[in-house]
């Protein structure tokens, strides 16, 4: 791309690095239905990981939340977004330990139903 269009987008709405970073993790993360089997899932992951209230109505359509989601995220402050990247971090870890143990269990056990969210939620609440 053109500097010059980089420019322009930013003087339209100035960004940082890091909300760069939250935005190229958040859009895939909301879009995946290997992540996210359904919209309760969503619903805990926004509300609790990224401390947002969006209406349930939104919750109906991804590509809507997601775009309350960036709405919310382009209005943090930049100590807000630095915050929100280490919550990202730490649930892309847990989310990548789980399903490394998921796939051993999966070898394991021949009934898995839990999907990984479940599986993450029940990590969390056990340390």
């Amino acid at each position: 791309m053109d500097s010059n269009i980089f420019k322009l987008l930013n003087e339209v709405m100035p960004t940082t690095e890091n909300k760069n970073e939250v935005y190229n993790i958040i859009i895939p993360l909301i879009l995946s239905r290997k992540i996210f089997k359904n919209s309760k899932e969503l619903k805990q992951f926004v509300e609790n990981i990224l401390g947002f209230k969006i209406a349930d109505y939104a919750y109906k359509s991804r590509t809507i939340l997601l775009g309350k989601v960036i709405k919310f995220i382009s209005e943090l402050e930049l100590s807000d977004s630095i915050e929100l990247n280490k919550n990202l971090t730490i649930f892309l870890e847990n989310t990548i330990e789980i399903n490394s143990k998921k796939k051993k269990e999966k070898k394991s056990s021949k009934n898995h139903s839990e999907s990984l969210f479940q599986t993450w939620n029940n990590y969390i609440k056990s340390t």
